[in-house]
């Protein structure tokens, strides 16, 4: 690998150096051992090490970020362990399905089970616990030298390895364009009351009068901020950017009685992943307690983009488990122009992706570094948004006023989704994330991004509330098959068929077979969308294609190696 023959230059500059001294100093009437200032390739780590692991221990982790950990005397990390499916977990604990509290404690004590085993086969001051998730299968940890870190790749109940990475926040006439006016408006009742958004990003300075004026969290009863914490290092300031401030107040604006909880996942200009794990892992073992019905994540990577869902980065866990306690997160897809890729995280499996549209006609120019847009409409993609074929939604992004401060990008727009998201569940208690999902793309307002020529939904925040309300008795397709028992409720053509048990019919599913490979992408691939194992050779097509092997090439020896790199 790159990095051990680094060393190895290094190592035979300085015994040439060292032996040319010594001649030197001889010659001097002085005498070096020349081996006693030699400098090993790395302390602890043979050059051997990383070039004879086992295939199964290099697909836990990319070679680059491997590369990067093992320079480091003393590496940090975060782990995912193979653990079981809720299914199997809750297997035996029937009363758990209609008990989110017993539910959660199952999968605690699972996690933690798994957590300690593989901390009983390591010594005490080879690993040391920084954040324990104890609502995830997952650790930050830190071991004592790079040996550990390679010890722990080779553990057979660990199935991921990622590096700490540092996110950064994505840096009006919003609320008619969405119809949330009309929403609140119209008699409905529904204004996000009982329901909590948790806001992760720079805090929130909740002495602002768009939260009530707080003189303390959910001081005086008006404040609107009932939770605020710095899972970041504490810094001593409500928010030092106000990058959060404005994005909680969208919160606020467009649910005019939600309730926010500000976490903080910033240590100064940076979110480390490390972080906002943390704080996830807080929103899954408090959702009961103050009812959140959705995260706000308008933060990223902004290289590089991804035009596919990137199935295996460290947040896909993270989300899943917040979906399945009830939480929709919501994710900006970033400000760099791109019209074929979204950053990460909004790229993540079971993230509402949102992009930007500007909210009102100007005629005066937005322009950054990337783009230049020479005047602006209403539903027009802003010519910094992130775009990608599988791009959720569009919302409002430019220019928003909230809390104080005027702002414009990605971030400003998937506040919008996550506040509409809390009137829904106002609207209908029963929605899950999935259910809430569905009503956001399908009853949003077409919008052409003429950068790429690819059509997405435009939040319809009126839509979307009122379709919430009737979920349940609504026939949204007029198949005579009412949403709730409808596998396809937005599309009465095609085949309501499910092969691979999704509970979305053919026509609507995007995954057909199941194989973590949209139908779209199969198409790219020549591989079946119906048979989720194209080739016949034991592994789902996208497996092989996460991989970097062809699905549609029958090639058996590769089954354990994927499987295990994927479980």
């Amino acid at each position: 690998m790159k990095t051990l023959s680094k060393y190895k230059e290094k190592a035979k500059f300085l015994r040439r150096f060292n032996i040319s001294l010594a001649l030197l100093l001889f010659a001097l009437g002085l005498v070096i051992n020349p081996q006693a200032s030699a400098i090993p390739p790395h302390p602890g780590l043979p050059p051997s090490a990383v070039e004879h692991l086992p295939q199964e221990a290099l697909n836990k982790i990319p070679a680059d970020v491997l590369e990067r950990l093992t320079e480091e005397e003393e590496p940090e990390f975060i782990i995912l362990l193979e653990h079981q499916s809720e299914e199997m977990i809750l297997a035996g604990h029937p009363q758990a399905q209609n008990n989110p509290g017993l539910k959660l404690g199952l999968k605690k004590s699972h996690y933690g089970q798994i957590k300690n085993n593989l901390r009983s086969r390591f010594t005490p001051n080879q690993i040391i616990t920084l954040h324990e998730y104890d609502a995830l299968p997952m650790l930050h940890l830190r071991a004592s030298n790079p040996q550990v870190l390679l010890q722990l790749l080779q553990d057979s109940k660990i199935r991921r390895l990622y590096e700490i990475e540092n996110l950064e926040p994505f840096l009006a006439e919003s609320l008619p364009l969405i119809g949330q006016d009309l929403a609140i408006n119209l008699g409905s009742g529904f204004t996000g009351a009982g329901t909590t958004v948790a806001v992760l990003d720079t805090g929130a300075d909740y002495t602002h009068a768009a939260f009530g004026s707080c003189t303390g969290v959910a001081t005086p009863a008006s404040c609107r901020v009932v939770y605020s914490q710095d899972f970041a290092p504490n810094d001593g300031e409500l928010d030092d950017n106000g990058h959060g401030t404005n994005v909680s107040g969208i919160v606020a604006g467009v649910a005019p009685e939600v309730e926010i909880a500000a976490l903080d996942v910033f240590d100064g200009a940076v979110a480390p992943t490390d972080s906002i794990i943390a704080a996830i892992n807080w929103v899954i073992n408090n959702q009961a307690t103050y009812n959140i019905v959705s995260m706000n994540l308008s933060l990223g990577i902004p290289y590089p983009h991804f035009n596919t869902p990137c199935m295996d980065n460290w947040a896909a866990i993270p989300f899943a488990n917040a979906r399945e306690a009830g939480v929709l997160p919501v994710v900006a897809s970033g400000n760099e122009a791109s019209t074929n890729g979204i950053a990460a995280p909004a790229c993540t499996p079971g993230a509402v992706s949102v992009g930007a549209v500007y909210d009102s006609y100007t005629e005066v120019g937005w322009f950054v570094p990337l783009c230049f847009d020479a005047e602006e409409e209403a539903d027009q993609v802003t010519c910094f948004s992130n775009s990608s074929p599988f791009l959720s939604l569009l919302a409002p992004g430019a220019y928003i006023e909230a809390a104080g401060i005027t702002a414009a990008g990605t971030s400003q727009a998937a506040p919008h989704v996550a506040g509409t998201v809390a009137l829904m569940k106002d609207a209908n208690p029963e929605l899950s994330p999935s259910d809430s999902e569905a009503l956001l793309i399908n009853t949003g307002v077409d919008v052409l991004d003429d950068r790429n020529g690819l059509t997405f939904p435009r939040l319809n925040a009126l839509a979307a509330v009122f379709g919430a309300a009737a979920w349940g008795s609504l026939d949204s397709d007029g198949d005579g098959v009412i949403n709730e028992f409808d596998n396809c409720p937005f599309d009465a053509s095609g085949s309501h068929a499910d092969p691979d048990g999704d509970d979305q019919g053919n026509v609507c599913d995007l995954d057909d077979d199941g194989d973590f490979l949209l139908d779209t992408d199969e198409v790219i691939y020549g591989s079946d969308p119906f048979n989720p194992d194209s080739d016949g050779d034991g592994v789902l097509d996208g497996l092989e294609v996460i991989a970097g092997r062809n699905p549609t090439v029958h090639e058996p020896a590769i089954l354990i190696a994927v499987t295990s790199h994927l479980h």
